[in-house]
């Protein structure tokens, strides 16, 4: 599909040899030291565990991800514990349920804009089937019914309102207008050329919501506009695997993609970590008193969209390799699973699992490169 530069593969792979302590092959992966990082991302979650932990947990640990019974101490299928109705209290004290029923198909709901349900549209869909549930998997509400994750997309089409999502939102307001988990969860299950009717009767397709994406600045949205960014590579990726040439909106989203990349490397600070004003255009202030734990949050989330967004002759680049040389090198005593918890021995769950998510894309698809595979089969 793309022509092989063995040179800069070869080099690349040493380079991580010794950083990483990876061979270069998949198989390899396993005698690998963990990193500090890696070793958080395992922390036991628990059925007392907010939603929106468990999905970030679901992010790194996939369908095999497990809970501990805060009960019974007995062993429970975090994807099942998720997509099963359930009373959680949001932020403010208030019982929601969630999964929960609208217009009689399931939804996720979202709350006070993080770390209880989701704190974005179809964030939650989208990490699932992102990870490989499929969409057969059951959902469980009560009151009785039938319902799988279909049920949870269909609901989610019919809820996109692409009248009502502006190419420049109110800023107090973004996270009802950011698509990325809309655009991948899109693009990956029904593909890239899907159109349909939402519940207001408006013709919306996935192409219209990438074209409102490509039209906003780059780095717009939550975590530095990354989510934005790993939507728009899963589509684009999507489109590729279907579509030889690319034409129309695919061009403008591939042109988008590599100024972010530019524009990322511009931003890079000499320890490997990048800046939450990357995509501001130079010359600009570095962010250089940031400390480690946020040095993370950002950095994970940029390597996770830029490994997604790269192709094989890409991932190899020196940028990326201190990127991942950075994140392996972190080193924290201790992971938080609450919001507000502050410390400079502490890291967040959701920043330590989207940069354990980065690194793990960066090397399957460096050794993809390596090996030379003719499909990107790393998870979305």
């Amino acid at each position: 599909m793309f022509p092989r530069t063995r040179r800069p593969l070869l080099a690349a792979l040493a380079a991580l040899a010794v950083v990483a302590g990876l061979s270069g092959a998949a198989s390899c992966d396993a005698l690998r030291r963990k990193s500090s990082l890696e070793e958080l991302a395992t922390t036991q979650l628990s059925t007392e565990t907010a939603p929106w932990y468990i999905i970030h947990g679901i992010l790194v640990g996939g369908p095999e991800l497990t809970l501990r019974d805060s009960g019974s101490g007995a062993v429970v299928d975090a994807v099942d514990y998720l997509t099963t109705e359930r009373q959680i209290k949001d932020r403010t004290g208030r019982l929601i349920s969630s999964p929960y029923r609208e217009d009689e198909l399931p939804r996720f709901p979202r709350t006070d804009g993080q770390f209880v349900g989701q704190g974005h549209p179809n964030q939650f869909l989208a990490t699932l089937t992102g990870v490989g549930i499929p969409l057969s998997h059951p959902v469980v509400l009560q009151g009785g019914g039938s319902f799988t994750l279909a049920d949870a997309l269909e609901s989610a089409k019919l809820n996109l309102r692409a009248s009502q999502i502006l190419v420049v939102p109110p800023e107090a307001e973004f996270e009802d207008h950011e698509l990325g988990w809309s655009i991948g969860l899109i693009a990956d299950t029904l593909g890239t050329d899907a159109k349909w009717q939402n519940k207001w009767g408006e013709d919306v397709s996935l192409e219209g919501l990438v074209e409102i994406a490509v039209q906003r600045p780059l780095g717009w949205g939550s975590c530095g506009g990354t989510h934005e960014l790993s939507g728009l590579a899963r589509a684009l990726r999507a489109h590729r695997a279907k579509h030889e040439e690319l034409s129309g909106v695919w061009q403008r989203v591939a042109r988008y993609l590599d100024d972010g990349k530019a524009r990322a490397r511009a931003s890079q600070h000499e320890d490997g970590s990048f800046d939450y004003e990357w995509a501001q255009p130079q010359p600009r202030e570095a962010q250089t008193e940031l400390v480690l734990n946020r040095k993370v949050h950002i950095t994970g989330h940029m390597l996770e969209w830029l490994a997604l967004a790269s192709s094989p002759e890409e991932i190899g680049a020196p940028y990326l390799q201190k990127a991942y040389a950075f994140l392996e090198s972190a080193r924290f005593r201790e992971v938080a699973l609450e919001p507000g918890r502050r410390g400079t021995s502490i890291v967040g769950y959701g920043s330590v699992t989207h940069a354990v998510r980065g690194m793990n894309l960066y090397r399957q698809k460096l050794a993809a490169a390596h090996t030379g595979a003719v499909n990107d089969k790393t998870p979305g």
